[in-house]
C-alpha cells in the first residue's frame, strides 16, 4: 500500500464536521463539490423474517384475497404473495418493531402497533391505519406508549381499539379521521380479546332512490349499529358496548364487568373470539373459558392444551386453538358443551423445543389456516384434517452475520446469536442447509471453492474483524474494539505494523480493492477512516450523513464492506440505515430509506455485497435479513478528471 510522496498526514477534522465530506491530506473534497448526480441507487427488495415468532396475532390473511398474507417484519408491515414470496408490498412508516396487527373483515384497512420509539420522547408507540387499496397509511394515532399490547378492528373497519404498556385503553373512530371516543388508564395492564359488530341495521335495496337520500339513510342506519369490545385486566373480563347516543350526537362506550365464580377461577386471559353471543377466551393456564355476553356471566372452563393458549380462530361453527405445546386443535359446541373434533402436532420434529404456536389465521375460503411457530416456521394447515405442511421458514434470534459464497449470488448464509448457521436459497427464500454450533456466531467468510459454501465461527473477545490482504495472502489484518488495527505477516511470524485509533470504538473493517489497498474502518461516531501501511495515522476520512432528525445520535456505524468492483463502500448503522459511498467521487449515495423509516428496526450487525454487485444483504438485531437491489448507471466512455489509468480515483489522493 503506497501513496504519493507529496501526501502528508494532518490532523483530521472533528466528527462534527460537515457530513458527507471527504478529508484527505491538506485537501477537503465536499460531496457538494464532487461530481454530478449519484452514479447509483439502492432500494429495499424484500425482507426475510417475521415477528410472528415472538408476538401472537401478527399474521393475517387478507380477507378479500386468499393469496395475500399480511405479517410484520421488523418495523415494516409486509403484504406478501403466498405463491411468490418475492412479491412483497412493504408498508413502511413505523420507527420501531411492529408487534401488533389487525385486519378488518371487509379487507379495507390494516391496523399496526409498534414497540416504543427510541427516537421520540416518551417511547411513543404509534398506532397506524393503512388503506389496503392505496397501500398507504391514512392515520397515525397517538396515546399508546412503551408497547402496543394489542389491537382490534371492528368487522366493518369503523372502530379501532388499542391497549398499551402505559395501561391506556383507547378506541378511535376510523371513519371520522381517528376521533377518540374512549381513552382511559386502566388499573392493570389490559389485553384486548375481541371487537365485534353485534348488530347492523339493514336499509334494504336502494331501488331508484336519489343518491343523497341513500347516503342519508346509510348514515342513519350506521348509527343504529352496535359494537361489543371485550378486554381483560389480569383475572377480570370486561364487556364494553359502543352505541350511538342520539342525545349527545356521538358514540358512547359503556363498561360492565363479567360476573366471575368467586376467587376459585383466577386466570390470565390471552386471546378471545365472539361466537353466537358468547365470548370464548384462552388463558395462560391452557384453558378455554366461556362467557355469556347477554347475561355477562362466566359459564364454563375446560382444559385444551399443555401450555398457554396463544391464538384462537373461527371457521363457521368450528373453533381452532393454537397452543404453546405446538399442537392445533379444533372444537365444536356451545355454552358449556364443547368437544374436540381433531388435533395435530404441527411440527413433531421439533420435539417441543421452539415448536409452540403463536399465530393462527383462517383463509377467506375457510378451507385452510396459517400458523406460525416460535422456531420461525410458517405452516399451512387443512381446516378439516389439521394436516400441516411447511410453507416457509424465517430467521430466529438476533442475526449476527451474513455472507455470500465466493462466486454464488443465489445463496446467502446467515449466523445467529443462538449459534445457528443457515444457508438460504434466495430464489425460494427457504433454507437448504442448517448447522448448529455451541456458541454465538460472530463472523462468516466465503469458502475456498467457487461454491455457496461459507465458513462460520466465533471470534476471540474484543476482536471485531479479521481479513486476508487482497494482494498478499500471507498478510492478515485485524481490528479490535479498543481501537487497535494490526497488520500481521504470517511468513515472518510477526506484526508488520500497528495502528491505533484514539477517537473511540472501532466496529468494523474492510479493504480497498484498487491500487491503494488501504484499510477502511468504521466507527460509532459515523466516520469511515482510511489507513495506509506507510503511515501510523489515518490518511483520510468520510462522515456519514443521517437522514434522520437526530443525526448525531443515530449515524453510528456498526459494519462495513467493499463492493466487488472496488468502487463503493457500504456501512451498516445503529439506526438500521445503510450508508453507501462512491470512492470515485467521494459522494454519499441517497440513503436507503430516502428520509423515511428504514426497513430494519434494529442495528445492522452485518452487511455484504453479492459477487455480481447487484445486491446487498444486511442482517439486523430485529431478527430480519434485508435484500437490497443496487442499481448502477452505465459506465461512460473515457475517464473523468483525476481518474487513474485503471478507471478509479483514490479517495485518499493528496493535493
Amino acid at each position: 500500500m503506497s501513496v504519493q510522496s507529496s501526501h502528508r498526514t494532518v490532523p483530521l477534522p472533528p466528527s462534527s464536521s460537515t457530513a458527507g465530506t471527504l478529508f484527505t491530506g491538506e485537501t477537503t473534497i465536499s460531496s457538494a463539490e464532487a461530481a454530478a448526480p449519484p452514479p447509483a441507487a439502492v432500494e429495499l427488495d424484500l425482507l426475510m423474517g417475521s415477528t410472528a415468532s415472538r408476538y401472537p396475532n401478527v399474521l393475517h390473511f387478507l380477507p378479500t384475497d386468499a393469496n395475500i398474507i399480511i405479517m410484520a417484519v421488523g418495523a415494516v408491515v409486509v403484504m406478501q404473495d403466498l405463491s411468490n414470496p418475492h412479491e412483497q408490498t412493504l408498508l413502511r412508516g413505523h420507527d420501531s418493531e411492529v408487534c401488533a396487527l389487525a385486519v378488518c373483515k371487509n379487507g379495507r384497512f390494516i391496523a399496526s402497533g409498534q414497540l416504543g420509539s427510541e427516537t421520540q420522547k416518551g417511547q411513543v408507540a404509534a398506532v397506524k391505519v393503512w388503506s389496503v387499496p392505496d397501500k398507504a397509511d391514512i392515520l397515525t394515532l397517538p396515546g399508546i406508549c412503551g408497547k402496543c399490547m394489542g389491537l382490534a378492528l371492528s368487522d366493518d373497519g369503523k372502530f379501532l381499539a388499542a391497549a398499551g404498556l402505559n395501561q391506556m385503553l383507547i378506541v378511535w373512530d376510523v371513519s371520522s379521521g381517528g376521533e377518540q371516543i374512549y381513552a382511559r388508564r386502566t388499573e392493570q395492564l389490559c389485553s384486548i380479546l375481541a371487537l365485534h359488530l353485534v348488530s347492523q341495521a339493514n336499509d334494504g335495496p336502494h331501488g331508484q332512490r336519489p343518491p343523497r337520500v341513500v347516503r342519508a339513510q346509510q348514515q342513519h342506519h350506521q348509527h343504529q349499529s352496535k359494537y361489543v369490545l371485550c378486554t381483560a385486566q389480569e383475572s377480570l373480563v370486561m364487556k364494553h358496548t359502543i352505541e350511538f347516543d342520539i342525545s349527545q350526537m356521538s358514540y358512547v362506550l359503556t363498561t360492565h364487568k363479567m360476573q366471575m365464580p368467586g376467587h376459585s377461577l383466577l386466570r390470565n386471559y390471552t386471546c378471545g373470539v365472539i361466537i353466537s353471543g358468547q365470548l370464548v377466551t384462552g388463558t395462560q393456564q391452557g384453558e378455554l373459558c366461556v362467557f355469556s355476553l347477554d347475561a355477562m356471566v362466566f359459564r364454563a372452563s375446560m382444559p385444551c392444551c399443555n401450555g398457554t393458549v396463544r391464538s384462537l380462530a373461527l371457521i363457521g361453527g368450528s373453533l381452532y386453538v393454537a397452543g404453546g405445546d405446538g399442537k392445533i386443535r379444533s372444537f365444536e359446541g356451545s355454552d358449556v358443551q364443547w368437544h374436540v373434533v381433531a388435533e395435530n402436532a404441527v411440527d413433531p420434529a421439533a420435539s417441543g423445543k421452539g415448536s409452540g404456536l403463536l399465530c393462527l389465521t383462517p383463509s377467506p375460503s375457510g378451507k385452510e389456516l396459517l400458523a406460525t411457530s416460535s422456531n420461525g416456521k410458517l405452516w399451512r394447515i387443512k381446516a378439516r384434517s389439521l394436516e400441516a405442511s411447511l410453507l416457509q421458514s424465517s430467521v430466529t434470534g438476533e442475526v449476527t452475520c451474513v455472507a455470500f459464497g465466493k462466486d454464488d449470488s443465489n445463496h446467502l448464509m446467515s449466523g445467529s446469536s443462538f449459534g445457528r448457521l443457515v444457508l438460504w436459497d434466495l430464489g425460494q427464500l427457504n433454507p437448504v442447509a442448517t448447522a448448529q454450533v455451541k456458541s454465538r456466531v460472530e463472523c462468516l467468510c466465503a469458502g475456498p471453492a467457487a461454491t455457496s459454501e461459507a465458513l462460520g465461527g466465533t471470534c476471540p473477545t474484543g476482536v471485531v474483524t479479521v481479513l486476508v490482504d487482497v494482494t498478499s495472502p500471507h498478510i492478515v489484518h485485524s481490528t479490535a474494539g479498543d481501537g487497535q488495527i494490526v497488520t500481521f505477516d504470517l511468513k515472518a511470524g510477526k506484526a508488520q505494523i500497528k495502528h491505533l485509533w484514539k477517537g473511540g470504538q472501532v466496529t468494523g473493517m474492510t479493504q480497498r480493492l484498487d491500487s491503494e489497498n488501504e484499510l477502511i474502518t468504521c466507527h460509532m461516531d459515523g466516520r469511515l477512516m482510511f489507513w495506509d501501511i506507510d503511515y501510523a495515522d489515518p490518511v483520510a476520512g468520510l462522515q456519514a450523513s443521517s437522514p434522520h432528525a437526530l443525526q448525531r445520535a443515530l449515524s453510528r456505524l456498526r459494519c462495513v464492506t467493499m463492493s466487488p468492483d472496488g468502487r463503493y463502500v457500504a456501512a451498516g448503522a445503529e439506526d438500521g440505515e445503510t450508508y453507501i459511498f462512491d470512492l470515485k467521487t467521494s459522494q454519499q449515495l441517497p440513503p436507503t430509506s430516502s428520509g423515511k423509516p428504514n426497513g430494519h428496526s434494529g442495528a445492522v450487525c452485518s452487511i455484504c455485497w453479492s459477487p455480481d454487485s447487484r445486491q446487498l444483504a444486511t442482517a439486523a438485531k430485529d431478527q430480519s435479513l434485508g435484500l437490497w437491489n443496487f442499481y448502477e448507471e452505465p459506465h461512460h466512455e473515457g475517464k473523468t478528471e483525476g481518474e487513474d489509468d485503471d478507471g478509479t480515483r483514490s479517495a485518499a489522493e493528496g493535493s
